[in-house]
């Protein structure tokens, strides 16, 4: 097969066998006779980027938006970071907080239960004392009429006794309203403890529920009316020490979901689900702290 030279024309005719040798063929990459040789090319200077097909500075222009993009990506790590450390921060806070009011709560409960009891000690000597006046009334009222009747001194002066020394200054009144109307001293109107507030006090007890209470009971259960009353005061204050706790805790509950989508942008590499999941951490946590800060601290 015979070689096309590389400047064209026809090709030469193949040399005899016994033909002596002519000259050598030029080369390829050599220019043929009567051709200027190429001039040297300038080397590039240094930094120069090599050349490529697009357009000039194509390259950097790749490499700046790397940047940026690394930039952007660098931000919005920070970004998370810093969600990640307040939302760590408010939610001990709140839970801090949310554990100081159930321990307030707790003794505040403590306190009712306290008061309770004094209200069922004062109700049991005040039913003590209606008793005592019952058989001390009884008694008097024994004596005095026998003693009238057979004239016997000593009788009468018992009778006199139970009523001077034994019987308190108000039951003292009642019988003298009594013996000019004809009615018990426990009908009187007018003990000095008998106000309307303490009658509607002393409606607070199961026995007098559904009917009206008289003066003298109100005023022998007065003391106990006015402690359960402060006992219902204190319990009411402990629930309400009680819904602080737990209002605290439950915003500890948006904090922790702040937590879990801070954290998850933080390993993310695309940028648009990056930001996406770093706003929602930051309107949970926005949310959060606008609810904790609304409600009473405790320091």
């Amino acid at each position: 097969m015979t070689q096309q030279p590389p400047w064209g024309g026809p090709p030469p005719a193949a040399p005899a066998p016994d033909a002596p040798p002519g000259p050598p063929m030029p080369s390829a990459f050599e220019p043929p006779q009567g051709m200027a040789p190429l001039p040297p090319v300038a080397p590039l200077p240094p930094g120069t980027p090599p050349a490529g097909d697009g357009a000039p500075g194509f390259a950097g222009a790749d490499e700046e938006g790397e940047k940026r993009a690394e930039r952007r990506l660098y931000i919005t790590d920070v970004v998370a970071a810093l969600v990640l450390g307040i939302a760590t921060a408010l939610s001990a806070l709140a839970a801090h907080q949310g554990d100081m009011w159930g321990g307030q709560a707790l003794l505040t409960y403590h306190q009712g239960t306290v008061k309770m009891n004094e209200a069922t000690s004062a109700m049991l000597l005040g039913a003590q004392v209606m008793t005592v006046d019952a058989m001390l009334y009884t008694q008097w009222v024994a004596e005095g009429a026998v003693g009238e009747a057979q004239n016997d001194q000593t009788r009468l002066t018992v009778a006199k006794y139970i009523e001077m020394k034994l019987m308190g200054e108000d039951f003292r009144i009642a019988i003298g309203w009594a013996s000019k109307t004809g009615k018990t001293p426990f009908e009187f109107p007018g003990y000095a403890l008998g106000t309307p507030e303490q009658q509607e006090a002393a409606k607070i007890f199961p026995a007098f529920a559904g009917r009206p209470v008289q003066p003298y009971i109100a005023s022998r259960l007065a003391v106990a009316a006015e402690t359960v009353k402060a006992g219902e005061a204190i319990f009411t204050q402990g629930q309400e020490e009680d819904a602080n706790g737990d209002a605290f805790m439950f915003t500890t509950l948006f904090y922790t979901m702040s937590m879990f989508f801070a954290g998850i942008a933080a390993t993310l590499k695309r940028l648009s689900i990056k930001v996406t999941f770093i706003a929602c951490a930051i309107g949970l946590t926005a949310f959060a702290a606008v609810k904790m800060f609304l409600l009473p601290f405790m320091f």
